[in-house]
């Protein structure tokens, strides 16, 4: 069977000056190969080569291809309004977008190009492992000499205003199913931001401004649609300084990824209108860091937390709304059992439950869950989870639940974390919830990033009208502490 697939690519600053990447691309699956119908060739297989890898894989190719490293993605800083202020103000700082899809490493190797998320995975104790889910990245071929390169970028879907929650579907799924999926939607690809290794050679060292000279260098020797450079908006001042830093070597091509604007208010303004997710605002003399970094600061619209999910609520069981009437959904109090309108004695009405039939909610009867409870990480001694009144079976049920960590041994004391609830949230998709209510146990612990107005409390780090935005399986549970959590505590007052 041959699914065909057709789809536009939006085009990227390089396309400008390289004339192989194309603004559109037809593309089909058939039988085991990715096709691009205009010319005829073969973009990849979709037969999987990494799916099913153990701890003792990573290990082992490690210690024989130092091609493969363990190695952290660097993330921005969240800085309060004053200090955000400041920053900008530098004239030797630059933006690039803000992404809204998950945020990927990619190794070019002999054995193909091999894409790793940020999240260590608790299966392999690697961090987790999506190359098979995209084999037009993984198979997209370049130079031997090209080996031992390593680039850092986002995720995405060709499609508007692409969030988290639709890059999930190709990055959470298997491989099967991804390539399913982006046969509906069209071919992830990654925005590459910047670049770790260059041939095999640690460049992190080298300033930003110089590292993308190399990562232009990698997207030109790849000449695929599928990996995009990042566009660069800075001042005229700025782009005349980077003009004559990058000398020659910006004269290929590279120089046709800046964009000269008045300053980031009115760019993040206008990235807001477009649904946008906002700014990352880069020093172009910083240094790669495989951490949080002051050197790159975060520019958004709506806070956001990540936090790691703890439990559920149940439904509200009996439904109280307008559109009583035409409710599908009711109960037959002598038996309890769920019934439809047409096995009732009396048509769906307020006055039904005088003749044995309580209406409930939808939720309920479908058995869905009714709200994620969830939380961060805080970390407690003994004594204190003790006086807290955690001690005993009730202490072993939630160590059994994993709602209560050690950390072990300092000095003559026992420290522990202990997940502490900051809030739930009801406002899921019919999918979404279906999926959490059908898989329970297999969602707690997982990470999920919600949306609220501001946390309330500093001291509960309660928030305020929290939403469901999406999962975030590139961010370990670990990752959500307390302290991290309440560090927006100024930011949202």
């Amino acid at each position: 069977m041959v699914n065909l697939l057709c789809w536009t690519m939006t085009p990227a600053p390089l396309s400008k000056t390289n004339s192989v990447i194309k603004e559109e691309s037809m593309l089909k699956v058939q039988g085991n190969d990715i096709l691009d119908t205009e010319t005829g060739k073969i973009l990849g297989s979709t037969k999987p080569k990494f799916s099913g890898w153990k701890y003792a894989d990573y290990v082992k190719e490690f210690e024989t291809n130092k091609q493969l490293r363990f190695l952290e993605p660097m993330t921005a800083q969240e800085l309060d309004h004053d200090a955000l202020e400041a920053y900008i103000a530098n004239n030797t700082t630059v933006a690039e977008e803000k992404f809204d899809g998950h945020r990927g490493l990619i190794f070019f190797t002999e054995k193909g190009n091999r894409m790793f998320s940020r999240r260590v995975s608790k299966e392999t104790g690697w961090f987790s492992e999506n190359t098979d889910q995209m084999p037009h990245i993984r198979d997209i071929k370049v130079s031997p000499e090209f080996y031992g390169t390593v680039i850092d970028g986002e995720v995405l879907l060709p499609v508007k205003n692409c969030s988290c929650r639709e890059v999930q579907s190709v990055t959470g799924a298997l491989p099967e199913t991804a390539i399913k999926n982006q046969l509906e939607k069209g071919f992830a690809f990654m925005k590459a931001f910047d670049i770790l290794y260059y041939k095999g050679v640690n460049i992190q060292a080298m300033p930003y401004w110089k590292r993308k000279i190399y990562l232009w260098k990698l997207i030109c020797e790849t000449k695929s649609p599928f990996i995009e450079m990042c566009s660069i908006y800075c001042s005229q001042e700025t782009l005349e300084l980077l003009r004559e830093l990058w000398g020659d070597e910006g004269k290929n091509g590279l120089l046709g990824v800046l964009n000269p604007i008045e300053d980031y208010d009115s760019l993040f303004r206008s990235f807001l209108k477009q649904g946008k997710e906002g700014l990352i605002i880069k020093d172009i003399y910083a240094r790669y860091e495989q951490k949080r970094t002051k050197s790159f600061v975060k520019m958004k619209a709506h806070q956001t937390y990540d936090v790691v999910i703890m439990g559920y609520e149940e439904p509200t069981k009996v439904y109280e709304g307008k559109e009583i009437d035409n409710w599908e959904y009711w109960i037959d109090n002598e038996t309890g059992k769920l019934i439809s309108p047409s096995e009732m004695t009396i048509e769906p009405c307020e006055e039904a439950f005088q003749y044995g039939y309580t209406p409930v909610t939808k939720f309920y009867a479908m058995g869905w869950i009714g709200a994620i409870k969830f939380g961060v990480w805080k970390d407690y001694d003994l004594h204190e989870l003790i006086s807290l009144g955690y001690s005993g079976e009730y202490f072993d049920e939630l160590e059994r639940k994993g709602i209560i960590k050690c950390k072990g041994k300092v000095g003559q004391s026992t420290d522990y974390k202990m997940l502490v609830v900051v809030g739930q949230t009801s406002g899921l998709d019919e999918a979404t919830r279906k999926l959490i209510s059908e898989n329970k146990q297999d969602f707690l612990g997982r990470v999920i990033e919600v949306e609220a107005q501001r946390i309330i409390n500093k001291t509960t780090g309660s928030l305020q009208h929290p939403r469901f935005i999406c999962f975030r399986d590139d961010k370990s549970s670990e990752m959500c502490t307390f302290e991290a959590h309440i560090r927006k505590y100024e930011e949202d007052k």
